[in-house]
């Protein structure tokens, strides 16, 4: 039991090992700079500003990360200041983290500065020295330090393929897709119901490839998020992202498929029925390539399409046949495909999860009913 918790632990750290390096790197060099280079007396808070500033930028842009350096700032020079004024002790600190958590609203208005300003306070009202005098400028010399460090490990340590795990989810997803396609359209052309049936069933293994697909996608737009040589990489990443959810409704419109097709088994197809089967298998195989290529050329919206309109003939068969409402489910998820292979609303969205470019395109879908 202890084994089953653990060994997905050891994988998921090893997975995050890059942003594991770069807390790590921030820390250490921005003491190096604060104690060895610069001599500091007490470079504590190079270090922690640095591991506050890395940890807290994971996943986040620019902007985001300009607005916690803003966090521990606020935090910073005012809880110097009171300290000077009021001193220290359990009401003081209390005080220094009102105030703190109150100006960094005032200043941003976002729960990002809320939480540096405060832990920073709490920080320099703990760690105070008990010696009269000035405001210790040391420390805000260790916050510039610390901030310093923090953006340039993030921009330049990384990984020189970040998308190497990516793609391996992309291949995994493939195969497990190929091989429900193939024992789909054997077992349709066989006229055999629990084939058909089992073929249904494989579909299941897919949704948990594209559940890794998903989180490798999250794990690798965290790590490059302020990288300056992944611009691309981003893009892509967006795009996988943006993807995913009209993958999984395209694989639910494919199991519902084949199980409704392993129900009426033994009357005529839909013409066409397994011509759309064919094309949909090409259409996810090219998919998952442009996806996790940066310079894809898009064929699968290609083949998409062509599956899209293989199965809007089979739905539309006059007169309709026991297997339209197949014919539907496959027209669905050939239009799921389609979306997801479209490049251009998901580019500029980032990876962020499900954005409004993507909803727009959700209005061209349908998904039969049963």
């Amino acid at each position: 039991m202890a084994d089953g918790w653990l060994k997905p632990r050891l994988v998921s750290t090893w997975a995050d090992r890059w942003i594991v390096l770069q807390i790590g790197a921030a820390a250490g060099l921005a003491w190096f700079i604060a104690g060895s280079v610069l001599g500091q007396t007490s470079a504590f808070f190079a270090p922690a500003a640095a591991v506050l500033v890395v940890s807290g930028s994971i996943g986040r842009q620019v902007k985001q990360t300009a607005e916690l350096i803003v966090g521990v700032a606020v935090g910073l020079i005012l809880a110097d200041g009171l300290v000077r004024l009021v001193g220290r002790g359990p009401l003081q600190l209390a005080l220094v983290v009102v105030l703190a958590a109150s100006l960094a609203l005032v200043v941003s208005g976002g729960r990002m500065v809320l939480n540096q300003a405060t832990t920073t306070a709490v920080l320099i009202v703990a760690l105070y020295p008990h010696a009269g005098g000035g405001i210790f400028w040391e420390r805000w010399v260790d916050a510039l330090i610390g901030a310093g460090v923090a953006l340039v490990i993030r921009a330049l340590v990384e990984p020189r393929q970040p998308l190497r795990a990516v793609r391996r989810a992309a291949d995994a997803l493939h195969d497990r897709l190929a091989e429900a396609f193939e024992g789909g359209t054997t077992a349709v052309r066989a006229a055999d119901p629990a084939a058909t049936l089992a073929a249904a069933e494989r579909l299941h293994p897919a949704e948990d490839a594209l559940k890794v697909l998903s989180e490798e996608t999250t794990r690798a737009a965290q790590l490059v998020s302020m990288g300056l040589i992944h611009h691309r990489t981003r893009l892509t990443l967006a795009r996988v992202d943006a993807a995913a959810p009209h993958l999984h409704r395209a694989i639910d419109n494919l199991h519902q498929a084949l199980r409704h097709e392993a129900a009426v088994l033994g009357v005529p197809l839909a013409p066409g029925l397994l011509d759309a089967m064919a094309a949909l298998d090409s259409a996810s195989d090219e998919l998952l390539r442009d996806l996790v290529n940066p310079t894809a050329n898009w064929r699968g919206a290609e083949s998409a399409r062509g599956a899209e309109a293989w199965a809007g003939r089979a739905e539309h068969e006059d007169p309709p046949t026991v297997t339209t409402a197949v014919a539907g489910h496959l027209h669905a998820a050939a239009g799921e495909l389609l979306l997801a292979g479209r490049p251009g609303p998901f580019a500029e969205n980032g990876p962020t999860g499900r954005t409004a470019g993507c909803n727009d395109l959700l209005s061209g879908s349908r998904r039969p009913e049963g």
